[in-house]
């Protein structure tokens, strides 16, 4: 989940610009030399001290997150954005039992927030109490449903006629050296050419990639494109460009470190034949975004402008931040495709959405895959070379 503090700290000018982009650019160990020279030198810097908490929330370093959190709230007993943030590294340090005695008494004095239902829904599940989670997930997915609908952006789809024409490409954004996403995007390109027959991978890489798997995706038939050359220079909404492109017909939009099935190949097929020109997998009690980041497809031909609606999005500058993929594609696309699109879901319904429900199976789509000798082992099996 996004850091609950995102987009809320006070904004005073000058001294924390340089930090606050940091970590927007998702360089938070940089920002975290920085800010803690910051609250050494000023340990009443309490801006400072928040800034900290963001950056290690974000690098998903808990403890220190947490007691950060928990300073804060001490100083500021009655700060509710304080008490959200502690809530949420709570449930990251899987401190479940806590986390719903503190989230129920947050919103019993504050009223529903998405932040802490969702931690609701997350400890609930993790505690085997799936009723309650689906709950708190169907409440949480009404909310930003009725969010996103009340103001939408000033666009409208148009009704394509006919079937698209162009090529029909699988999106991936590839950025980093850690060998589970470098190795899943060359897994997934080979998996391609039997689940997504005519299907073309694109891949948009930055310079970190290794230069032997960039080779790999490019001898192999991937179309790669490099980050540094598209807007807006954050690797996780490179994918989306593709929307774009007026050379592609339809698109699908995946993560590197999960896999394509034929399972998720016959809930596209079945969204082609459906005329939608939009599709949207939910395929897990966690999956109560509105779109999945890595499990959304569409079509290029309904005049809607992907690189506007981002735009429109980052209103302080384009950010790396977790979870801000998915919170654009919510507020922004979801409402304007709404209608027109075919979702698939296991768990979850809205009203006016036409949703096909998902039985329940082991696994589910967009999952990762981060074992990396489970992944080694794909490697091999597939005969691809290993990474030097």
């Amino acid at each position: 989940m996004s850091t609950p503090l995102s987009g809320t700290l006070p904004q005073p000018a000058g001294r924390y610009d340089g930090v606050r982009a940091l970590l927007r650019a998702g360089k938070n160990d940089q920002a975290i030399v920085q800010l803690c020279a910051m609250t050494v030198s000023r340990p009443d810097d309490l801006v400072a001290k928040e800034l900290l908490f963001d950056a290690f929330f974000q690098k998903r370093d808990w403890l220190p997150a947490l007691a950060l959190a928990e300073e804060l709230s001490r100083r500021q007993p009655d700060n509710a954005r304080l008490e959200k943030a502690r809530i949420a590294t709570l449930t990251n340090l899987k401190r479940y039992d806590e986390t719903i005695v503190q989230a129920l008494r947050y919103l019993e004095r504050h009223g529903d927030d998405l932040t802490v239902l969702d931690t609701l829904k997350v400890a609930s599940f993790y505690l085997g109490k799936i009723d309650d989670a689906i709950r708190y997930g169907q409440h949480t997915l009404d909310l930003r449903d009725a969010e996103a609908c009340r103001n939408p952006p000033p666009f409208a789809l148009q009704e394509p006629q006919g079937p698209p024409s162009g090529a029909n490409v699988i999106s991936f954004s590839l950025w980093g050296a850690a060998p589970f996403y470098a190795y899943g995007a060359m897994i997934n390109l080979v998996l391609s050419r039997t689940v997504y027959p005519g299907w073309t991978c694109r891949f948009y890489v930055d310079g970190t990639v290794p230069p032997a798997c960039v080779a790999f995706l490019r001898d192999n038939g991937g179309d790669i494109r490099n980050i540094e050359d598209e807007y807006p220079r954050v690797g996780l909404f490179q994918r989306f460009l593709v929307m774009n492109d007026p050379a592609v017909g339809r698109f699908l939009v995946r993560d590197c470190d999960a896999r394509l099935s034929t399972a998720e190949a016959d809930l596209v097929q079945q969204w082609i034949e459906s005329d939608y020109p939009f599709h949207v997998v939910r395929d897990h009690v966690m999956h109560n975004e509105l779109m999945i980041g890595c499990t959304w497809a569409g079509r290029t031909d309904c005049g809607l402008d992907i690189v506007a609606l981002m735009r429109r999005y980052f209103h302080a500058g384009p950010t790396a931040k977790y979870g801000h993929d998915q919170r654009m594609l919510g507020l922004m696309l979801w409402p304007l495709i709404r209608s027109r699109c075919l979702v698939h879901d296991r768990h979850y319904r809205l009203e006016g959405v036409h949703t096909r429900p998902l039985a329940e199976r082991k696994g589910h789509f967009g999952a990762g895959h981060q074992n990396l000798a489970a992944v080694l082992a794909e490697v091999d099996r597939l005969g691809i070379p290993r990474l030097p």
